[in-house]
């Protein structure tokens, strides 16, 4: 009780009414009471017969609001007025609206929803990827007619970075796993007599795959995440911006070089680790089988066909100019400062290895057909 008006809330009409003092004490039977009663129909609280109010009694007055909202399909209880209202639990009340400002919670994301934006992204990025490869096919053509923009020694330059500096680590790498694949094929081989097919089989998978794989990945590693930090460098630094407002565009200037480059060392790379890589297997075939090397030699090349070296060395160009670009695409996309090129970098080298594997499955059916 307070003031001799008795705490109740009851269905009038379209309306919940609020009477009499609404405070901590008065609240929690006032709440019961709501939970009771039917509110659909309702459309406003009539607050003219409250003669007290505290933070209870706010906070019961929106607990009131928000039921009949819901009832009404609305997601807001400030949809619903308040009518009546004495001064004391108005300003409380708008205080209240005040702080939540932000409006109702927004919905969760739908499956459907999720799955759009998604498709949407992806999407995105694919027409930039191709927009970018475009770019890069087109001013490799024009460079190869006019040869006018071009850095003096960029194309030299960039045959040393990514070709010549490569050389030792694939050649020993390309020795090792040589002499690993011709072992272990020499233990099974060896236990049915057939110590020379151990040439056929290292020879096709050395030629078909190990090789142009082998060397992709390790470029791809190596210089892939070079020319990616680079473009990416250079983009946080604005030099890209800086080019073009001199006239010169970022793609010929700065990805062309290294698209001729990689595409004239991709090849004698993998010519290099095929070779060794053999080599590896004639060791193994002088000391394990005691095969001679003429022997072994005359078995590899009558294991592997000219055109097996040929499609071998035209896909280690299709991986050079998927390098390249993707490392240059990621470059492109970089946001922020030095922590934004490392994030770009390592998404350059994991994409650049996965298309490179991607790429290989899809040469993988053509020896099939």
């Amino acid at each position: 009780m307070a003031h001799g008006v008795e705490s109740r809330l009851y269905r009038s009409g379209e309306a919940i009414v609020l009477q009499g003092a609404l405070t901590r004490d008065t609240v929690p039977a006032l709440y019961r009471a709501l939970l009771d009663e039917n509110v659909l129909g309702c459309r406003v609280v009539d607050a003219g017969r409250v003669t007290a109010a505290d933070s209870a009694g706010v906070a019961l007055t929106e607990s009131v609001r928000l039921r009949i909202a819901r009832g009404r399909g609305r997601e807001h209880e400030h949809e619903v007025p308040v009518l009546g209202a004495p001064g004391f639990l108005s300003s409380a009340l708008d205080m209240y609206a005040a702080d939540s400002e932000g409006g109702p919670p927004p919905r969760r994301t739908r499956l459907l929803s999720r799955t759009t934006q998604t498709l949407s992204g992806v999407l995105r990025l694919v027409r930039e990827y191709l927009q970018l490869s475009a770019d890069v096919f087109t001013w490799a053509a024009v460079g190869l007619v006019r040869r006018v923009k071009r850095r003096r020694g960029a194309f030299v330059e960039q045959c040393l970075r990514i070709g010549v500096d490569s050389v030792v680590i694939i050649g020993l790498l390309s020795f090792i796993i040589g002499l690993i694949l011709a072992l272990q094929s020499a233990a099974q081989l060896r236990q049915f007599g057939a110590n020379i097919f151990v040439a056929n089989l290292l020879g096709i998978a050395v030629v078909r795959e190990m090789a142009p794989m082998m060397t992709a990945i390790l470029v791809a590693g190596r210089s892939g995440s070079a020319i990616a930090s680079e473009v990416a460098t250079m983009k946080v630094t604005e030099e890209l911006e800086a080019l073009t407002v001199m006239g010169l565009d970022p793609v010929r200037y700065v990805i062309v070089p290294k698209l001729y480059a990689i595409t004239v060392v991709m090849p004698i790379l993998v010519t290099i680790s095929m070779v060794l890589s053999l080599s590896g297997g004639v060791v193994i075939g002088m000391t394990y089988l005691n095969i001679s090397p003429q022997s072994f030699l005359q078995q590899l090349f009558s294991a592997v066909a000219p055109g097996e070296t040929a499609i071998a060395l035209f896909k280690s160009v299709i991986f050079a100019w998927q390098i390249v670009i993707v490392a240059s695409f990621n470059g492109f996309r970089v946001k922020g400062g030095a922590e934004g090129v490392g994030v770009v970098t390592t998404a350059a080298v994991v994409a650049s290895v996965f298309s490179v594997i991607v790429i290989d499955v899809l040469f993988s059916f053509l020896y099939l057909t």
